[in-house]
């Protein structure tokens, strides 16, 4: 006989992480196929957060950002039920060669949406990654799990290394990363130099964003997505990458060497969301 969580009949295992239980089920009152969650047991004040956090993030309706369903607890566990999303890690999708400009553009302009509405119900993702963004098989980006990266800190007993992970400048200036990888095929290097056709104030365009990228910082963070998606959008789409292409520098900070706490911390986080996207990856 199939297991059963809540309404939902269990299909598929996924990887074990440092959350709690992930499953592919099937939603038996609309007959669609989901992501199941279940927190692992870490006291009431955790699940209580999980739940709160879940159903904020629940109000998020946005075609690049993956949707939560429903909410609840069952067998005194707290659970939430995801859209089940197809597709590839956006890692995968660089595959460690730069993208076309026009590509990565839409990339980070997709993705600068699914930003600006979370920013819009105060949600910070705090792990916007290339291994948090799914490209679905018709090019369009999804953002997964939203809500939950922050719920799974929040059951984190040391607060202290939370903090910086949690404000909406974070999230920008991770986009600036991936949109750097996007451009050179690797994570941001000081001094890269990026070759894309097309005119100078074509390219200097793309290097304004990325260098605004890279400063966001305080409350004006929070509204800066929607803004960048705006200016990706208004940009040039007739970049030409060639090896005899222009080239232009981009003044690339290289990112600070985190703490080993904050590291440990990073790879915990980089595993629980290892599940969700072997579910989708299985699915593809």
């Amino acid at each position: 006989m199939s297991e059963v969580i809540a309404h939902y009949t269990v299909l598929e295992e996924g990887v074990p992480d440092g959350i709690g239980r992930l499953v592919r089920a099937r939603d038996t009152r609309v007959g669609r196929t989901v992501a199941v969650r279940m927190l692992r047991s870490r006291g009431a004040a955790a699940s209580q957060q999980f739940l709160q956090d879940a159903r904020q993030a629940a109000r998020i309706s946005h075609p690049n950002v993956a949707a939560i369903y429903d909410v609840g607890e069952w067998n005194g566990a707290p659970y939430i039920a995801c859209e089940f999303v197809t597709g590839e890690p956006l890692r995968a999708a660089i595959g460690g060669i730069r993208m076309h400009a026009r590509r990565a553009v839409d990339i980070a302009a997709q993705m600068a949406d699914a930003l600006a509405e979370a920013q819009a119900v105060g949600i910070v993702h705090a792990d916007v990654t290339v291994d948090n963004v799914v490209v679905t098989p018709r090019g369009h980006v999804k953002l997964v799990n939203v809500g939950i990266t922050r719920s799974s800190d929040a059951a984190d007993p040391d607060a202290s290394i939370r903090t910086p992970l949690s404000e909406p400048g974070a999230d920008m200036r991770a986009l600036g990363i991936i949109f750097v990888e996007m451009l050179t095929g690797r994570p941001p290097v000081k001094g890269d130099v990026l070759r894309l056709g097309g005119s100078a104030d074509e390219v200097k365009k793309l290097s304004a964003i990325v260098a605004k990228l890279q400063a966001a910082r305080g409350p004006e963070a929070a509204q800066m997505a929607a803004l960048i998606a705006a200016e990706l959008r208004a940009s040039s789409a007739s970049f030409e990458d060639a090896d005899d292409a222009d080239t232009h520098q981009f003044a690339i900070n290289a990112p600070r060497r985190a703490s080993r706490l904050a590291w440990l911390v990073g790879a915990g986080m980089l595993a629980a969301i290892g599940g969700l996207l072997w579910l989708a990856i299985r699915s593809s």
